[in-house]
């Protein structure tokens, strides 16, 4: 229940979820790989260029790091 792209804020902080906590450590850019139509080597559409010219950014999600032990799941509290 969190807005879109919350998860941009919390960049160098530390999080935790179901009770572990987390280093929140840089966004995921996607790949030029979403350029390539599928099944030939055609990239003549650039996705990422057209996410920036939408919204301004073309990142995927956040890479987190565990900084101890645990088992999370979907649904779990997320505590910053």
């Amino acid at each position: 229940d969190l807005p879109a792209w919350e998860e941009r804020k919390w960049i160098g902080k530390n999080i935790k979820i179901n009770g572990f906590l987390f280093k929140v450590d840089d966004n995921i850019s996607r790949c030029s790989a979403t350029n390539l139509k599928p099944n030939t080597a055609d990239k003549t559409f650039n996705l990422p260029q057209k996410l920036k010219e939408f919204y301004n950014h073309f990142e995927l999600g956040i890479y987190i790091f565990p900084l101890e032990d645990g088992k999370i799941s979907v649904g779990d509290q997320i505590i910053i």
